[in-house]
């Protein structure tokens, strides 16, 4: 894989299609069926790889991130997220998707319950905050927003909320455009 694109791979993670997935009914929950240990070791071992030789001293943020659309992004953001949890980490998985948020459908949240965590623009980031109760994994997710209202003041609230992430998880995830 390096050889071929010029760049060092973190390891090889199953193509997983809905009609493969067994008992549970999301891919995203594939991990954690009993069927899932072969996604479960893969995603392991990219975590190996993801933070070997970097110094345990402080949080590790990682951006989940392609050039097209419908890569799996999501999917990995958020087994990469539950596989740390589940090892005892304390990590956040934040949807920074603006323009196609789906951090809460893959993990199957009503649209409805993500809208009333948001509406307040004034509330703190901590406060939309939520748990996955399957692993203890944390998440953050978001409602989508037009072009008009992607400005400065909408990526400085993200940062805001990164830099106050960093400070009480030990891992966190961003799952991006």
């Amino acid at each position: 894989f390096d050889n071929l694109v010029g760049v060092k791979g973190l390891g090889l993670v199953p193509q997983i299609k809905q009609r493969q997935i067994g008992r549970v009914s999301r891919v995203a929950d594939h991990v954690l069926d009993r069927n899932g240990h072969i996604s479960r070791d893969a995603i392991r071992g990219v975590l190996e790889l993801l933070f070997a030789g970097s110094p345990r001293n402080g949080p590790y943020t990682a951006l989940i991130t392609s050039t097209v659309p419908h890569e799996g992004k999501t999917v990995l953001a958020i087994w990469l997220a539950r596989v740390s949890a589940l090892a005892g980490y304390k990590v956040l998985l934040i949807d920074a998707d603006l323009r196609r948020p789906t951090v809460a459908k893959s993990l199957g949240i009503d649209r409805s319950a993500v809208a009333s965590a948001q509406t307040r623009p004034e509330s703190s980031p901590p406060e939309g905050i939520r748990e996955d109760p399957a692993t203890g994994m944390h998440y953050l997710t978001c409602q989508s927003v037009d072009d008009r209202a992607l400005g400065r003041a909408s990526l400085r609230r993200h940062e805001c909320c990164h830099e106050e992430a960093k400070k009480s998880y030990d891992l966190v995830f961003v799952d991006s455009a």
